[in-house]
């Protein structure tokens, strides 16, 4: 039997307080550097270690881990580089979290294998990470992430330069605080338009969606979730010609939909929830001839439904739990 997953965990406060010196240091770092695990390794996962460099057997090359399929790199505050895991031809999923000192996504992440970069990616998990500023692309001329499906940008706050064109059919998923990002002033937007699916969650910052999505020119699903200062959508969003799905939930702020939707010729699916500010909907969207569904679930103040609406024969609509409509 060989060694398939290995877990690496430490007390955040009893190390802190252990490494005071810079021996302790060098011991520590030494830990993690005398298990190298076998090449059979599938799953790897090192929490809360506190060394400054990552081990030297994570940028071995010639196939070594060549069966490796995910790693997470969670709570590595003092790490100085990220590992260069794009030469790990078999990684499908990659989360790093709370790696505080790292600033870019450049070469030193790549690395410098010969198959692209990270040919098999499917996941890509970023968070806790308070100085990421920017994302730069590969050197070499291979592609990159051709595979990736999902992509999640958590709590980077100073995140703002994106350079790398990601894959038709990805997802992007963005919480929390990410105030660059989510600007007039974010640089990007253009190489993220394969992006099929947004899901924006918990960005309190939030007031008015950044106009560089209309770049999205193929999302299908816009999800946005507990934004609680964001008060009306653009009607801009029109410019999404197939846009599919609109998921607006726990938007407590959110008074109404604009006239500009109506021309969202692709709409099939519209579902609000718990905004308990909207008080009413508005009479063109029974003019929306692919809408399908319309779903209304816990919206306290909404009182007003059209009657063209309710007699529309096309929509199916389900309603729970908004307690001032009279049907």
């Amino acid at each position: 039997m060989f060694l398939e997953r290995l877990a690496l965990c430490w007390e955040w406060w009893d190390v802190e307080v252990a490494l005071a010196t810079n021996a302790a240091l060098l011991q520590h770092e030494q830990v993690p550097e005398d298990l190298q695990p076998t090449l059979a390794l599938i799953n790897l996962e090192i929490v809360s270690y506190m060394g400054q460099k990552l081990p030297s057997w994570l940028a071995c090359k010639e196939g070594y881990l060549k069966y490796l399929g995910e790693i997470k790199l969670i709570n590595l505050k003092k790490c100085e580089m990220l590992p260069p895991l794009g030469q790990l031809l078999g990684l499908e999923t990659v989360e790093i979290s709370g790696m505080e000192s790292i600033s870019a996504v450049d070469d030193a992440f790549y690395g410098d294998g010969d198959g692209g970069t990270f040919p098999s990616l499917e996941t890509l998990v970023f968070s806790e990470m308070p100085m990421l500023e920017r994302w730069v692309k590969a050197k070499g001329e291979g592609d990159m992430f051709p595979r990736l499906e999902r992509l999640m940008l958590i709590q980077c706050p100073k995140f703002n330069e994106f350079h790398v064109r990601l894959p038709l059919q990805s997802r992007l998923t963005v919480w929390l605080n990410n105030d660059k990002l989510l600007s007039s002033k974010f640089v990007g937007w253009q190489n993220l338009e394969g992006v099929t699916a947004l899901e924006i969650s918990g960005c309190e910052e939030l007031r008015c969606l950044p106009p560089g999505i209309k770049h999205l020119y193929y999302l299908r699903r816009l999800e946005i979730v507990r934004c609680n200062n964001l008060t009306s959508l653009p009607d801009w969003l029109a410019q999404l010609k197939y846009l599919g799905d609109l998921i607006l939930r726990d938007c407590a702020m959110l008074r109404c939909l604009p006239p500009g939707l109506k021309h969202l010729e692709s709409l099939e699916r519209l579902e609000i929830s718990r905004c308990n500010n909207l008080m009413a909907l508005p009479d063109w969207l029974a003019e929306l001839k692919s809408l399908e569904n319309l779903i209304l679930r816990d919206c306290a103040r909404l009182s007003f439904i059209p009657e063209r609406l309710k007699q529309s024969p096309h929509i199916d609509m389900r309603i729970e739990g908004c307690p001032r409509l009279e049907l």
